[in-house]
């Protein structure tokens, strides 16, 4: 048996005819977490990714939602057919409550709770305010670093994620950020893809939600993972409760930093394999570290792949 890591996003594209391929969406297991998911909502989550006529799952009030409760799907499926456990688990952003969820230290329920008070607050932090994320290719962080001391943007647009050596996110005012982009585009940056995330994460604007929500957090029951988690924001596993609440109330407005976790922990890990409808991470896995394995358990031929491969 090999070591394995499970990774889970944040963020997904949702496309609302695509979100679930047939493998999932005919398992009674996945269908009983949306079942189950959705009496937590509030409203039901299996209509809503088959018939989304009014545009919903582009707000991420919901395709937030929809990537938690797609994720844990999946992820019950691969627990039911397969015995060996994961090594260690992340979460890229909000995907670190799927992974504390995923690893029994939060209930599904209060996940969701907190992930539907998160976006409120983090709402309420921009009420008047607009705020921008823009994705750089081609500028590592140094560069991009550089450009905000010499512009002195550096309290208006945070590096919200190092995914790779060369793509970092950027979020924070609007304006702020536009301006950035156009050095950053005079430097040497071959893209610049404006990101539709609304409210901006991972920016200095939400450490008011910050508060809010540690205020929260402190009122949530949380457990000792059963799987090693690791932040990340700030590298570090997720060894007690306390540990859990802080990092959470933190990685609102702090940078998540994929390129260095991955770097770190492919020393002792091989095979990597995202819980999720896409291939978001898997592909920033191919282009952080070439000589490992990343698979998305994002259909049948995949799923069926890794599980080959784990057994």
């Amino acid at each position: 048996m090999f070591k394995y890591t499970l990774l889970f996003p944040g963020q997904n594209d949702i496309n609302r005819k695509k979100i679930l391929s047939p493998f999932f969406s005919k398992n009674k297991i996945v269908q009983s977490i949306f079942r189950e998911s959705s009496e937590y909502i509030g409203y039901d989550i299996w209509k809503l990714i088959q018939d989304d006529p009014k545009k919903k799952l582009k707000n991420n009030k919901y395709s937030q939602l929809v990537t938690l409760v797609s994720s844990i799907a999946i992820y019950e499926l691969w627990k039911n057919k397969q015995c060996t456990h994961p090594n260690l688990v992340i979460g890229h952003s909000l995907g670190e409550y799927t992974a504390l969820v995923c690893s029994q230290s939060l209930k599904l329920s209060d996940a969701i709770q907190l992930i539907i008070t998160r976006y409120k607050f983090m709402m309420e932090a921009m009420s008047k305010k607009i705020g921008l994320m823009t994705a750089i290719i081609g500028l590592n962080e140094r560069t991009i670093r550089k450009l905000l001391k010499k512009y002195d943007y550096s309290h208006e647009v945070s590096i919200a994620c190092i995914n790779t050596d060369n793509q970092i996110v950027l979020s924070g005012e609007r304006n702020s950020v536009k301006h950035i982009n156009l050095h950053c585009k005079k430097a040497g940056a071959k893209n610049i893809i404006n990101l539709y995330i609304h409210p901006p994460s991972h920016c200095t604007l939400m450490k008011k939600a910050s508060k809010k929500l540690l205020y929260v957090l402190k009122h949530t029951t949380f457990k000792i993972p059963i799987y090693p988690v690791i932040s990340s924001t700030s590298l570090k596993f997720q060894n007690s409760e306390q540990a859990i609440r802080i990092s959470l109330a933190k990685q609102i407005y702090s940078t998540v930093r994929w390129n260095s976790i991955i770097k770190y922990i492919k020393k002792d890990i091989f095979i990597f394999l995202e819980v999720s409808t896409k291939s978001i991470l898997t592909n920033l896995n191919k282009n952080i570290i070439k000589k490992s394995l990343s698979i998305s358990l994002n259909c049948q031929a995949n799923f069926l792949k890794a599980l080959k491969i784990i057994l």
